[in-house]
């Protein structure tokens, strides 16, 4: 009989090295992964920031950046709440050589990640903060630029 954690549900499958619970940040109490990622999805809404991995899902894959059928994810550390990566651009840091910042979007807001490394491109498996930015995500997530319009026809 599998054991029953505290939200209810029993421990998730997991491998010879991993607990298969979580543990909750203020009682202690186990809970399963999907639970704890519902909470941490909650708790970045409510508090606007959070602390999200980089990790690539299968897409149509970006040119210059993910793998070939794979695209950029942000995720919690189970490697659950996989959401899109939509935009991705990077500067130089003084002290880790790049600052890579990224964008995506989450219950109609815009978030903004950012990793510091010392390549100009997105690494996976690390970790790195996300916050709401105070901009809304309309139905056009990016709006072109006048070059682009006009070379659009538009």
């Amino acid at each position: 009989m599998p054991t029953i954690l505290s939200c209810g549900h029993p421990i998730t499958d997991h491998g010879p090295n991993i607990t298969g619970y979580a543990r909750t940040p203020d009682t202690n109490e186990k809970i399963c992964y999907d639970c704890a990622a519902a909470a941490e999805l909650k708790d970045m809404l409510e508090t606007g920031r959070g602390f999200m991995y980089v990790g690539t899902m299968p897409g149509d894959g970006y040119p210059d950046y993910a793998p070939a059928n794979e695209v950029y994810c942000v995720h919690n550390w189970t490697g659950r709440n996989k959401i899109r990566i939509g935009g991705v651009r990077a500067g130089h840091h003084n002290m880790a050589g790049y600052q890579i910042h990224f964008y995506f979007r989450y219950a109609g807001a815009l978030w903004h990640g950012i990793q510091w490394h010392d390549r100009p491109r997105l690494s996976t498996g690390l970790y790195c903060r996300v916050y709401r930015t105070k901009q809304l995500v309309t139905e056009v997530y990016c709006v072109p630029g006048a070059r682009m319009r006009a070379r659009m026809g538009i």
